[in-house]
C-alpha cells in the first residue's frame, strides 16, 4: 500500500491512533491495524497505537487517508481588505488553521482558496496569521498579506497596543458593573486541551487581565463586554468560569454548556482597532451585536 507523509504539528500531548481518527473518517480500531501491521509508522519506525506524537513527527499513514478530502466549513465576510491585509468576520464553525484535530478545511485554505496572497507565517498551515479565535467564538480578525504587515501587526500583539473587545452572554447575574480579572493561566497538566487559572495547580502560570462590564443583566445571564488586555489560550471563557459565570453554550469551562447551546460559546470579537502596518494610521473596526447571541436569555 502508497504511503504519504503527515507531518504533525500540534502543540498538545495526543496519541498517533487519535490524532489520525480525529483528522480523517476511519474508525479507530481500522487505524490500529495499519499500526500493527506496520502499515503507518512515525519517523520511519514501528509504532504502538498509544506512542505520543511530539511535534514535527512525521508519520507514514497509506494513501486512502491521505486522499481523503477535508469536509467544507462555513466561510467569512470580508470586512476590509487592501494591499497589506484582509479584515474578516469569522463565522461560527470556522478553524482559523490546521491543528491535529482539524477536520475541515480551515480560513487559511479558504484565503488561499479564494486567492488572497498571504505573507508566510510560522508554517503553510499558518501563512497570515498573526492571532486566532477559537473555532467556536465568532467576530473579526486581521490577516496579514505582506511580509511587512505581517511584522507590524505581530509586534503589535505583542505589544498588546491591539485592541479587542467581545460580547459575551454568561450565566448568573454578575454583580459588578465594571470588573477586573489578573488571574495567570496555565494548561492544565491533566486534560491538555484545558487551560486553567494558575493558582489551582500552584504553578506560576502566564500574565493574563480581562477588563469587562455589564451590558445588561437578565433573570439567569447577564450580557458582558470584555476586553483582553493580553492573549493568553482560552483567556476570556476561563476568566468567567473562574468568577463562577461562564459563557452560555461553553461545553469545556461550563457544567452545562452542551445542554444549553450546540452550536458554540455565545461570544462575539466586535471591535479591533490597530495601526495600519503601511500607513500607521489608527483603524478601527466594529460590527454589530450577531443574531446568534440575541437569544431569548430570561
Amino acid at each position: 500500500m502508497e504511503s504519504k507523509i503527515l507531518v504533525f504539528q500540534g502543540d498538545a500531548a495526543i496519541r498517533v491512533d487519535q490524532y489520525i481518527s480525529e483528522t480523517h473518517p476511519f474508525s479507530r480500531a481500522q487505524i490500529q491495524k495499519w499500526i500493527k501491521s506496520g502499515e503507518m509508522t512515525v519517523n520511519n519506525n514501528g509504532v504502538r497505537p498509544a506512542y505520543i506524537l511530539q511535534r514535527g513527527d512525521q508519520i507514514a499513514v497509506p494513501q486512502q487517508i491521505s486522499e481523503v478530502k477535508k469536509v467544507l466549513a462555513p466561510t467569512f465576510n470580508i470586512v476590509f481588505e487592501d494591499e497589506h491585509l484582509i479584515v474578516v468576520n469569522k463565522p461560527l464553525g470556522l478553524v482559523v488553521h490546521a491543528a491535529h484535530a482539524t477536520k475541515a478545511e480551515t480560513l487559511v485554505d479558504q484565503l488561499k482558496e479564494k486567492g488572497v496572497a498571504l505573507s508566510k507565517g510560522t508554517s503553510s498551515d499558518r501563512d497570515g496569521i498573526v492571532h486566532r479565535l477559537d473555532r467556536d467564538t465568532e467576530g473579526l480578525m486581521v490577516v496579514a498579506k505582506t511580509a511587512i504587515a505581517y511584522e507590524s501587526l505581530v509586534g503589535q500583539f505583542k505589544a498588546r497596543t491591539v485592541q479587542k473587545k467581545y460580547y459575551a452572554i454568561v450565566y448568573g447575574a454578575v454583580p459588578t458593573d465594571e470588573f477586573n480579572i489578573t488571574q495567570p493561566i496555565v494548561r492544565n497538566p491533566k486534560h491538555r486541551h484545558k487551560m486553567q487559572v494558575a493558582n489551582r495547580f500552584g504553578l506560576p502560570g502566564k500574565e493574563a487581565c480581562t477588563m469587562g462590564k455589564v451590558i445588561q443583566r437578565f433573570t439567569t445571564k447577564t450580557w458582558v463586554q470584555l476586553e483582553p488586555k493580553t492573549g493568553r489560550t482560552h483567556q476570556l471563557r476561563v476568566h468567567m468560569a473562574f468568577l463562577g459565570y461562564p459563557l452560555v453554550g461553553d461545553s469545556v469551562y461550563s457544567k452545562n454548556g452542551k445542554k444549553a447551546l450546540k452550536d458554540g460559546q455565545l461570544l462575539q470579537a466586535f471591535f479591533l482597532a490597530f495601526d495600519h502596518p503601511g500607513t500607521g494610521e489608527r483603524q478601527t473596526f466594529e460590527i454589530p451585536l450577531s443574531e446568534r447571541l440575541k437569544i431569548k436569555v430570561s
